[in-house]
C-alpha cells in the first residue's frame, strides 16, 4: 500500500506575500481521484437551490419511510446500576464457569446458549431441563370391520 508521501506531492506555487523566502504551495495528488465526478452537479448547492428556485422541488430528498430501533429509556444511573448488578451475579457463579467465561461478564451469554454446556446449566438451576424425548408413534386407521353374520339386514 502506498504511503500518503508516495500519492501527494507538494508543489510550489508562487512567493507567499512577495517574500521570496515562503512559498505558498498546493496539493498535488498523484493517483486518479476515487469520487466519481458524474454526480458532481446533483452534490452541488447551488445547482440544488437553483433547482428549487425553478421548480419548488427538492429531488435528493430520501422518500422512503425510516426505520428506528428499540432503545430502552434508561439514563446513566441505571444503566451503570445494571452494570454493577450483573457483574455482582456473575460473581455468584462457581469459579469454574467464571474461568469457562475468562471472568468476563460479557462472555456468559455465549457460554450459557452453548448447546455443550446445557447439563452444567441445568444442575446449577440457572435453566431448565429439556422435555424428554418424544417418540414419534404412527397411528394408523383401523379397517372397518365386516358385518358380522347374524347381524345381516334383510
Amino acid at each position: 500500500m502506498a504511503t500518503q508521501a508516495e500519492l501527494i506531492k507538494d508543489v510550489p506555487v508562487r512567493h507567499y506575500n512577495g517574500n521570496p523566502n515562503r512559498q505558498q504551495f498546493r496539493k498535488k495528488f498523484l493517483k486518479p481521484s476515487l469520487t466519481k465526478q458524474e454526480f458532481k452537479e446533483e452534490c452541488d448547492i447551488n445547482h440544488i437551490v437553483r433547482q428549487y428556485d425553478r421548480k419548488g422541488i427538492v429531488t435528493h430528498l430520501n422518500s422512503t419511510q425510516p426505520s428506528y430501533g428499540y432503545a430502552p429509556a434508561t439514563d446513566l444511573r441505571e444503566a451503570l446500576d445494571l452494570i454493577t448488578e450483573t457483574r455482582a451475579n456473575f460473581q455468584l457463579l462457581p469459579a469454574d464457569i467464571r474461568r469457562a467465561c475468562e471472568n468476563n461478564p460479557e462472555n456468559f451469554p455465549a457460554y450459557a446458549t452453548d448447546p455443550a454446556n446445557a447439563k452444567t446449566l441445568v444442575e446449577l438451576g440457572l435453566a431448565d431441563a429439556p422435555p424428554p424425548d418424544v417418540q414419534k408413534v404412527e397411528v394408523t386407521p383401523n379397517p372397518p370391520e365386516s358385518p358380522a353374520e347374524g347381524d345381516a339386514q334383510e
